[in-house]
């Protein structure tokens, strides 16, 4: 089976994917010019004959391929009122809120059943080559980062303002969580506001030396490399959690209450997910399903106080090191 994925070349997690065989990209150029980034998708479709397109966003921008590539048997994408003529089979995915992305996103297959039953995989992997992991840990040992030692990455700013949770807390769980484990803590931040944050937390901290600044990642390429080769994920939920999901990075990870359901990635016996209060209280709550090692079913968890999230915490880190 021949599978194309597209994507932007700035997002190259999907180089060298084991289950890809061709990464389609679209520059910022491509994506900016109307009509050269429909001379693009024409190109695309033109040059390999596809039994299977999957739309999984049903924009006018992707239905596109759609467009040219209607002999393609199985044109499937979320159901939309305008994709009515492009697709022959429009699942109704978006529907029920309390499944999250990966669950929806596995719905888009089921007019495949016609052809045989299905086996689902939610689990979603990225690879890091052996290459990018060793330059990267060459980088962080000339930074001083001792391998021995627990090393934990920690994402406590966040893109969307509003959207972590607040400085006080963060600073509680860390303290806790270098007076009992001694871990390396690594800050990671995308930008200049992050970066800000990240240093202000460095300096409530009285500039632990148990936190690293000066390792940072500059590109994804980076990021996923850093996340291979840390230990643990404690932070804001977003795109580095995801990541670190993706390399079976344990984690624990706090969500905006608004956001829980339906959103992101889902929960393994590897990390927790918990739901809490943001600098921004979003309007709606959901309750927020969390995974730790024994359960066999979802376990809610709502750190509203620093002692809060250390108790949900504490668990999932004395397994990876005793205290």
């Amino acid at each position: 089976m021949w599978i194309s994925y597209s994507t932007r070349p700035s997002l190259p997690f999907f180089e060298g994917h084991p289950d890809i065989d061709r990464v389609v990209t679209f520059t910022d150029t491509d994506n900016a010019n109307p009509w050269r980034y429909v001379r693009r998708v024409f190109d695309v479709m033109r040059k390999t004959r596809y039994d299977i397109l999957i739309d999984m966003r049903a924009t006018p921008r992707t239905l596109l391929f759609s467009l040219f590539s209607l002999r393609t048997p199985y044109r499937i994408g979320t159901r939309k009122p305008y994709s009515r003529l492009l697709h022959n089979y429009r699942v109704a995915d978006r529907i029920d809120p309390s499944l999250d992305m990966v669950q929806r996103d596995l719905l888009l297959l089921s007019p495949l059943e016609r052809l045989g039953p299905l086996r689902l995989d939610p689990t979603f992997r990225l690879y890091v080559s052996d290459k990018d992991r060793a330059t990267y840990r060459a980088y962080m040992e000339g930074k001083g980062v001792d391998f021995t030692k627990p090393i934990v990455l920690a994402a406590v700013a966040t893109r969307i303002e509003g959207k972590g949770w607040e400085m006080e807390r963060m600073v509680g769980v860390l303290r806790h969580v270098i007076d009992t484990f001694h871990p390396q803590i690594i800050l990671n931040h995308s930008g200049y506001r992050e970066l800000e944050i990240s240093l202000m937390l460095y300096e409530r901290m009285d500039y632990d030396p148990h936190i690293l600044p000066e390792i940072e990642a500059t590109t994804l390429r980076e990021l996923r490399a850093l996340t291979s080769l840390c230990d643990f994920f404690f932070g804001n939920e977003g795109g580095p959690r995801h990541i670190a999901r993706a390399l079976d990075t344990p984690s624990y990870a706090i969500y905006p209450r608004a956001s829980v359901g339906g959103y992101g990635c889902p929960a393994t016996v590897r990390d927790t997910v918990a739901s809490a209060r943001t600098t921004s209280p979003p309007p709606h709550r959901y309750p927020c399903r969390a995974l730790r090692p024994g359960d066999s079913r979802p376990r809610l968890v709502r750190p509203r106080t620093h002692d809060a999230g250390i108790s949900g915490l504490r668990p999932v880190a004395s397994g990876l090191w005793p205290g």
